[in-house]
């Protein structure tokens, strides 16, 4: 069973689940919470994957739609601290070539600041 941590670094939320995201309660709770940071105007949403040990396609399917439903409403989802085996998911998909991945919490928060236009 996975817990989810959120909290935000200004207009970043960022979303750390932890354990196994294996497709039932753990996945339906990502997609809950991606759900509701959506709907209340979120547009920059990290997915810190520091605590998570495995993802299985269902928790993919989870991080693929929130990417395009995020895209749509002209923001963006972020990804860090993949392990090995995760980013492989991800080259084998080919999501890697889809997703924002980022090394660490911080290189993703200057990346999203570098996306957003200066005022």
């Amino acid at each position: 069973m996975a817990k989810l941590k959120i909290r935000n670094i200004g207009d970043v939320a960022v979303v750390t689940p932890h354990g196994y995201l294996m497709g039932g309660d753990e996945t339906e709770e990502l997609e809950r919470v991606i759900d509701e940071q959506l709907a209340g105007g979120n547009r920059k949403l990290l997915i810190d994957l520091i605590e998570t040990v495995h993802l299985n396609s269902n928790a993919l399917g989870v991080v693929t739609q929130a990417h395009s439903r995020y895209q749509a409403a002209g923001g963006q989802v972020r990804l860090c601290h993949l392990t090995d085996r995760i980013e492989n998911a991800l080259v084998i998909t080919r999501l890697s070539i889809v997703l924002e991945v980022d090394e660490t919490e911080r290189e993703a928060i200057e990346n999203f600041r570098a996306a957003t236009p200066a005022r």
